[in-house]
């Protein structure tokens, strides 16, 4: 461990951490509802309560950065990097709204693999923002990423849920210096 004279807040890594789980937890959610259909009400509650954590974790990070001196990346960066993740729960949720709203019975085999891609694209994203935490981890990190992209040009179905796992990768990994420290191990 360095020494510091300016301490970083480091409560960040655990808001990054706190909002991958929550998202893997929703595209588990809704992996879960195409596969299995069934219950859409006692999913939308769980959806509802997943979002409003999330909704928590933007608010807290977006409090606790006008009260930081020294953030470990870039303040802007943290801020759309939290935004993102919370967008993409948003559009969990709103999918799993939708199939109730049009009474949605009969899923097809395309959506349940597009949730599969979800599920893994929120998994990969999870562990990329572990990495974040320690600089050792960077290397391994680009790996996870390569994955990401992966999932990217694997010819399949397009959505706007698999679009919105696609822009996470790449706020992580191409349009931020964090992005650049990966790629550049």
């Amino acid at each position: 461990m360095r020494f510091s004279f300016l301490p970083t807040e480091v409560k960040f890594f655990d808001y990054f951490d706190q909002a991958s789980k929550n998202l893997l937890e929703g595209a588990v959610i809704l992996r879960n509802l195409l596969d299995d259909f069934h219950d859409i009400e006692e999913v939308q509650a769980q959806i509802i309560e997943i979002e409003h954590r999330g909704d928590f974790i933007v608010h807290e990070v977006t409090n606790l950065l006008p009260k930081t001196l020294i953030t470990p990346i870039d303040s802007d960066e943290i801020q759309r990097l939290i935004f993102a993740i919370d967008d993409s729960l948003d559009t969990l949720h709103a999918a799993i709204m939708r199939l109730s709203i049009y009474q949605v019975t009969d899923i097809k085999k395309p959506a349940r693999r597009l949730a599969v891609l979800i599920v893994e694209g929120a998994t990969e994203l999870s562990f990329a923002l572990k990495g974040l935490r320690d600089k050792s981890t960077y290397g391994r990190v680009k790996i996870e990423s390569s994955k990401l992209i992966q999932l990217r040009t694997t010819p399949t179905e397009s959505s706007r849920m698999r679009c919105v796992i696609w822009c996470l990768a790449v706020t992580i990994y191409s349009n931020s210096s964090v992005g650049k420290r990966f790629m550049n191990c």
